[in-house]
């Protein structure tokens, strides 16, 4: 992990509640991880309390992975290991990216997510058997209780 990786996270920092609208409210890097903790202002996830890391080992040479560390039923990050699945961090990666372009795309995943290409077993299950709807109310039910 490069040096900038830190003095990004630093100068993130300073203003990440203003380009976040206040819902991510950590950002911390350690062992090559930037940690954060999410709280999204609305969606079916809507003040639930998420952790994800981006895994920054070999940035900004190749795509940082992005992992949820809790536990979350979404249709593009996997249960097992909350592998966190959107093209800006496979296929539209450039190096050009930066530490808040994955932020962004995190908070992207979290307010639009994907049902139509789920990563998620529960969701791919759900849509092979025409039930995506029902999922996807069960998946509100269950984060507004």
């Amino acid at each position: 992990m490069s040096f900038s990786v830190h003095k990004e996270v630093k100068f993130i920092n300073d203003k990440i509640e203003s380009i976040t609208n206040g819902q991510v409210k950590q950002l911390k890097v350690h062992d090559a991880k930037v940690h954060l903790k999410v709280v999204p202002d609305s969606g079916y996830w809507e003040g639930v309390v998420l952790r994800f890391y981006i895994n920054a080992t070999n940035y900004p040479k190749s795509p940082c992975k992005v992992k949820c560390q809790s536990k979350i039923l979404h249709p593009n990050i996997l249960e097992l290991d909350g592998e966190v699945c959107l093209n800006l961090f496979d296929e539209d990666w450039s190096p050009k990216l930066r530490i808040d372009d994955y932020i962004s795309g995190i908070l992207y995943i979290l307010h639009n997510p994907n049902f139509d290409d789920p990563l998620s077993d529960y969701f791919c299950i759900a849509k092979e058997k025409n039930e995506l709807p029902d999922a996807i109310k069960n998946l509100i039910k269950k984060n507004t209780i």
